[in-house]
């Protein structure tokens, strides 16, 4: 920790959660992705379990120290690691694997906040992502910032991804989600456990698919409680999910536009604009919206505009409403 060179506040943190699998080469067009959103004022943590396998094989391998070393080397020291040993056959459960992974890694962002004097607010972009995902293009966060400082909780994401690129700030995911994420007994009910079940679902990007009382629009400012944290869904897909190699050779890469083999899109961004997140984006609403209050339910506009219903077994409720028309999110006064 005292060997980190940090020549600014961070601006965006950056959260990797999950298997290292092709992490050694992702992380370049993570890096400049990172750099040519917010030059060097950034900031990576990256939690990983200590053993790590290509998607659907049975072979895995052991997570070594000194790549670990080396990746923070890469990221001239902004980056800070922490591995999860395990000793048995992984819990693969939604509600047990991804709380721990979501946790853990803001616990590595929250101390060296504490410890080094970093500032934060409602600006501070917090980016949660995973390893085995590479870039092709950065983002503008300058008028994304502004937004989500006046929002303060707001999330912004590629809904049903679950765990690839969320976007939102410090005080949504340092009092909306880490604190409650875990704080039942990792067997027990989420269901019967209101506020687990609230923050998993913010840290799901699934705060907004059902009906909570508990509101952050309409919520006590002395409650303590978490809140359903308003949801949107992106416009753009700039990234693609690379889960192992192809023979042993070219990184294997997913995604909607070209799948197979994406060759140097791996290793670097492309020189394109950078995406400005809060545009053309859509919004989210239960399937029974009626239900909310009426200070919350979808906008005379977005009405007009029309919800599509989107069916999801696995979400609470059996799915979402997606609003059909984008629109740009603006700071509130």
């Amino acid at each position: 920790m005292s060997k980190l060179r940090v020549p600014c506040v961070p601006r965006v943190w950056l959260l990797l959660s999950g298997q290292y699998r092709t992490f050694p080469d992702t992380r370049h067009s993570i890096k400049k992705m990172l750099e040519r959103s917010v030059g060097q004022c950034y900031f990576v943590a990256l939690l990983t379990p200590t053993l790590s396998s290509d998607k659907g094989s049975a072979v895995t391998k052991t997570v070594q120290r000194d790549w670990l070393e080396a990746d923070a080397r890469l990221f001239d020291t902004r980056l800070a690691y922490l591995t999860v040993e395990r000793h048995q056959k992984p819990n693969t459960g939604f509600w047990y694997n991804y709380a721990n992974h979501w946790r853990g890694v803001w616990t590595i962002a929250d101390t060296l906040q504490k410890m080094h004097g970093f500032a934060t607010d409602g600006s501070t972009i917090v980016v949660r992502s995973r390893p085995d995902v590479c870039f092709r293009d950065c983002f503008d966060f300058t008028n994304a910032a502004k937004v989500f400082a006046s929002h303060r909780y707001l999330i912004i994401g590629q809904q049903i991804s679950a765990d690839n690129n969320m976007f939102t700030n410090v005080p949504t995911y340092a009092e909306q989600i880490a604190p409650y994420i875990t704080k039942t007994s990792a067997t027990a009910n989420a269901l019967a456990h209101p506020d687990e079940h609230t923050a998993m679902l913010n840290a799901w990007q699934r705060g907004s698919v059902h009906y909570y009382s508990q509101y952050c629009e309409l919520q006590d400012s002395t409650s303590v409680e978490p809140c359903a944290v308003k949801t949107f869904q992106g416009s753009w897909q700039n990234h693609c999910i690379c889960r192992g190699r192809d023979s042993g050779n070219w990184v294997a890469c997913i995604d909607d536009e070209d799948k197979g083999h994406l060759g140097v899109s791996v290793q670097n961004t492309t020189a394109r604009a950078c995406v400005d997140i809060t545009k053309g984006v859509t919004c989210l609403y239960p399937k029974d919206w009626r239900r909310l209050p009426e200070g919350i339910r979808p906008t005379a506009q977005e009405i007009a505009g029309g919800l599509e219903p989107w069916d999801v077994s696995y979400f609470p409720n059996g799915g979402i409403n997606v609003c059909r028309v984008p629109s740009d999110l603006v700071e509130t006064s």
